[in-house]
């Protein structure tokens, strides 16, 4: 995976490119997360929905789990871009709301729009 990053109206944003589905794992994610800030300060990551695994997807397999914690040791804001059907995108907005992170963590489709939501502070 490999990460540039681009300036959005005034903010560092890390943009995340890589083969589909490389994100596989919380280890992958707290990779990212220490890399992103280490090139350039940045606490904002934007990843494409193809680059992380189905089984973040998948509530029950308990990776969003492990990304949740992450987040908690990491403080960062994440833009998931791409489609996502609809039942999934509605079963993550609420497992995003229950564990407070609903101001973190964002499903956009648009990258545009992500990248205005992740450069407001």
């Amino acid at each position: 995976m490999d990460i540039r990053i681009i300036t959005w109206q005034g903010a560092d944003i890390a943009e995340v490119t890589g083969e589909e589905k490389s994100i596989r794992d919380t280890k992958a994610i707290k990779g990212l997360f220490a890399r992103a800030q280490a090139a350039g300060k940045a606490d904002r990551l934007l990843i494409n929905r193809n680059l992380i695994d189905e089984s973040f997807f998948d509530l029950k397999t308990g990776f969003a789990d492990e990304l949740i914690g992450a987040f908690h040791r990491h403080p960062m804001k994440l833009a998931v871009t791409g489609y996502i059907p609809p039942l999934q995108t509605l079963a993550l907005k609420a497992f995003l709301f229950e564990k407070k992170l609903g101001k973190s963590v964002r499903l956009i489709a648009d990258r545009e729009k992500a990248l205005d939501w992740l450069s407001k502070a």
